[in-house]
């Protein structure tokens, strides 16, 4: 029986990986020779598409949110980014939540401001 290097290879890397992670290895026939090789039977996790996030016209998200109580916020757009306590009130940053009318492309900062009362008071971007 003639070993080559890519055989040797495979058998190495085929037992660290069964032995390390439990996954199973089996014999294989080869390419178009009919060698016996090793065949890796790896589980592969099943692809996950992104959730798309959803985006606001800035008119459509100053209707939305103005006079809002901060958990109605997070019920129609979820929880900030960041939030910033200041004298005048709440801030909290959104990233990539709105649009600029002008160039078409997201905005990177919406930042949504509340007043004394805890209602939305403006959302500035």
């Amino acid at each position: 029986m003639r070993v080559n290097r890519v055989s040797v290879a495979a058998f190495v890397v085929c037992g660290a990986i069964c032995g390390v992670s439990g996954v199973g290895c089996w014999p294989a026939k080869g390419p178009a020779n009919g060698t016996q090789g090793v065949t890796l039977n790896v589980p592969v996790a099943p692809t996950v598409k992104a959730e798309e996030k959803k985006t606001y016209t800035r008119a459509e998200l100053w209707a939305l949110l103005v006079g809002k109580t901060k958990s109605e916020v997070i019920a129609a757009v979820g929880k900030p980014h960041e939030t910033k306590e200041r004298e005048a009130g709440n801030y909290w940053m959104y990233k990539q939540l709105t649009v600029d009318p002008v160039s078409g492309k997201v905005d990177y900062l919406t930042w949504v401001r509340f007043s004394a009362d805890d209602t939305v008071r403006a959302v500035d971007y």
